[in-house]
Parts: C-alpha cells; structure tokens; sequence
C-alpha cells in the first residue's frame, strides 16, 4: 500500500468514518449470528476500496506537487527572462559610453592637431577644453566601470538561476519519468 502524507491520512480518515459508522450499526456483525465469509467478503471489498481511495489521494498529491514544481519552473525562467533583459540593457548602454568616450578621444586628438597647426593665441583655449574633455573623459571611465561591475553582477547572478532553473528542471523531468 502506498505511503500517504499527514493530509492523505486524514483525508481516508475521513472518508472512512461513515463506513466505520455503518458496520457498528449494522445487524451483519459476527455476534448476531451473521455469517463469517459474508463479513470477510464485505472487509475485503472495504478494504479494496480504501486501498483505492489511498491510491486516488496519492496521485492527487503527486499531481499537485508536479504543479507546484512546474510554477517553480515558471518562475524561475522569468527571473532569468528578466535577468537577461536587464543585462542586455546595461551591456548597450556601456557599449554607447565606449563609442562616446572613443569620440571624445578622437575630438581630444583633432583639436590638439589644429592647435600645433593654429596661432599660439588659441593656446589657452584649448588647454580649458581639453580639461573639460578630460573631466568628462574620467566620468565615462567611472560610469564604463561601474557598468562592467554591474554587468559582472548580473552575468554570476544570471549564472546562479540558470543552474537553478536546470535543477528544477531536471527534477521535474525525473518527477514525470517516475509518473510513466
């Protein structure tokens, strides 16, 4: 027979109360001169029937365990879906802070070419913009390695719950395997 939880006993407990109610009434009882083999045939029908009842609740169980584990699952692939958007969106962003700082940079390059070719009279100009250029330059470099940190966050994170989805995965698939 097979092993039920606390709320399958329960559950054939009280599925079994009426029965047990109707036996003690009942005038078919070995004392009152009933017959041995009707009581027998009667108790071995009773307890097919609860063997099936056990059986029933089992599968129910089962049933809502595989449920359960398949809302697991379902969770589980969201926060991935929503790790991975998330990713996706810092890794575009960092890319865009790398093409603006590679611009920069480039800007830098040309302006200091045309002052070498230009009057020393634009010289304090340039050395102000080039400051501010640098200024800037520091705060991409600031910006591109906090996002570098944040997306190696989130590249273990992501990681973690995908292993995690597997498990649960793979033990629903076990789960169902055992069902066939």
């Amino acid at each position: 027979m097979p092993r039920l939880s606390r709320l399958g006993g329960t559950l054939l407990a009280l599925a079994v109360l009426p029965l047990a109610a109707a036996a003690q009434t009942s005038p078919a009882t070995p004392s009152s001169g009933a017959d041995p083999t009707s009581v027998a045939t009667e108790l071995g029908r009773l307890n097919s029937t609860l063997e099936r009842i056990a059986g029933l609740l089992e599968r129910q169980l089962q049933g809502q365990r595989l449920e359960l584990m398949l809302k697991r699952v379902e969770v589980a692939s969201r926060q991935v879906d929503s790790l991975e958007a998330e990713l996706g969106r810092l890794r575009s962003g960092r890319s865009s802070l790398q093409d603006e700082r590679y611009m920069m940079q480039s800007r830098l390059e040309s302006m200091a070419t045309q002052v070498e070719q230009s009057d020393p009279d634009s010289l304090p100009a340039y050395d102000a913009m080039t400051r501010e250029a640098e200024r800037a330059l520091k705060l991409m470099e600031t910006r591109i390695g906090e996002a570098d940190g944040r997306i190696l966050e989130l590249e273990n994170e992501l990681g973690r719950r995908r292993d995690d989805l597997q498990a649960l995965q793979d033990r629903l698939d076990r789960e169902l395997d055992g069902l066939q």
